[in-house]
Parts: C-alpha cells; structure tokens; sequence
C-alpha cells in the first residue's frame, strides 16, 4: 500500500509538503517535496506529527491524502 500526503497552507493553496506513505517500511514517511522533517501518524488523535509536533487542522495546513495505484494491499 502506498498513499501520498500533500500539506498545503489553506490561505495560498501553496504545496508544503508531498510525503509518500508506505507503513510496511522501516521509515514509513518519506518526503517526496519540501524541506526534510520526521514524519509519524498519532493514531489516538487522528494528527500527523510534524517532528513530534501534531498538524491539526487549525495549524493552517490542508491534507489532501490519495492511495496511489499499483500499491500492494
């Protein structure tokens, strides 16, 4: 299974980051665009963490998540 996250800020549209998420991997998250943090999923919260930090959505930023094809699973 492979799905990517784009961040965006809400205000621009801008694309901060593009993170492709692959949870059968060492490192689950990699950044495929913008500047290189730790990426991990809080799955009590429901938050992306931003260097252990949570993005909520009134962070400013929008999540769009999209599974790509040809992913396994």
């Amino acid at each position: 299974m492979k799905i990517k996250f784009t961040i965006s800020d809400v205000l621009t549209s801008e694309v901060c980051w593009i993170l492709l998420y692959q949870p059968d991997q060492e490192t689950p998250f990699a950044t495929l665009f913008g500047g290189h943090h730790v990426w991990n999923w809080d799955f009590c919260t429901g938050n992306l963490l931003k260097d252990g930090i949570p993005l909520p959505p009134e962070s400013g930023y929008g999540i769009t998540i999209e599974r790509l094809e040809g992913g396994d699973g």
